[in-house]
C-alpha cells in the first residue's frame, strides 16, 4: 500500500492515468483501499473512471480498433513502424484534435502526447501535424478523408 501511495504521489502531477489502467483490473481493489485511507482521492477517481471507460469500450466491441491497429502496425511501409499508441495519436491528429484533447482521450499527459508526436514525425520523416497525416494517408496507414 505504501509503494502504491508513493507511485500515485509521483504520477499525479503529470496526470498519468494510462500506466495504472494498463496494469489491469486487479488494481481496482487496491485503489479502492487507498481511497478509504483518503489517499489522492480525486486522482484515484480519475483512474477508476478510466478503468470503467476501458471496460465499457470492450463491451461495446470497440476493442476491434486495437486489432485493426495491430494489423496496420504489422503492414506499415516504414523502417521503424509506429507503435499502437503512436497510431492512436496519429488517428486523433487526423481528426484535428489538439494535444490536450488527445491527452484526455487517451488518458495520458500532454507531455506524453508531445513525445509521441516527436516519435511520429521522426518515423515518418515529416515536420508538422498536417504532413504526418498526409504522409500516413499516402502510405495507407490512415484512411483518406
Amino acid at each position: 500500500m505504501e509503494k502504491m501511495s508513493q507511485a500515485l504521489n509521483l504520477a499525479e502531477p503529470g496526470g498519468f492515468i494510462r500506466l495504472f489502467v494498463d496494469l489491469g483490473p486487479q488494481l481496482v481493489n487496491l485503489l479502492g483501499q487507498l481511497i478509504e485511507q483518503n489517499v489522492a482521492v480525486d486522482y484515484i477517481g480519475r483512474i477508476l473512471d478510466a478503468f470503467k471507460e476501458d471496460e465499457h469500450s470492450a463491451m461495446q466491441g470497440e476493442s476491434d480498433h486495437l486489432t485493426v491497429q495491430t494489423i496496420r502496425k504489422n503492414t506499415q511501409p516504414l523502417a521503424e513502424p509506429l507503435s499502437n499508441r503512436e497510431l492512436e495519436v496519429l488517428e486523433l491528429l487526423a481528426q484535428r484534435f489538439r494535444n490536450k484533447e488527445i491527452a484526455e482521450k487517451l488518458f495520458i499527459s500532454p507531455e506524453t502526447v508531445k513525445k509521441h508526436l516527436h516519435n511520429i514525425y521522426g518515423k515518418l520523416n515529416v515536420g508538422s501535424r498536417r504532413q504526418a497525416v498526409d504522409k500516413s494517408q499516402k502510405l495507407g496507414m490512415l484512411p483518406q478523408r
